[in-house]
């Protein structure tokens, strides 16, 4: 069994600057997806709300392209302030950090 995309590739640093994961702490492991929407905003499914996500655990990573290496900047990881839950027939949320992003696309 493989851990990659069939006929898949590594995807080079940086090349999809707006890609996140949502992490609960203190076991770091991605659970769901997210994009960046702003300086301060994520857009996830909104199934991810509701297995996962919480204001007080919930931290989002972005800047990293490889996870095996389990050795995530700080300067990438920030935590959840505020998950907006509206209309969830789209299956979409979005989620409010307290921190700006450093880098967007």
């Amino acid at each position: 069994m493989h851990n990659r995309i069939v006929n898949g590739h590594q995807t080079g640093v940086n090349e999809y600057p707006f890609v996140a994961g949502l992490l609960v702490n203190p076991n770091n492991i991605v659970f769901c997806g997210a994009s960046i929407l702003g300086k301060r905003w994520v857009i996830t499914a909104a199934h991810c709300k509701e297995s996962r996500v919480n204001n007080k655990n919930t931290v989002v990573l972005v800047g990293d392209h490889d996870l095996s290496s389990g050795k995530w900047s700080e300067i990438f990881r920030r935590y959840c302030l505020e998950i907006t839950l509206e209309d969830s027939s789209g299956d979409l949320t979005s989620v409010k950090f307290w921190k700006f992003f450093k880098h967007l696309c």
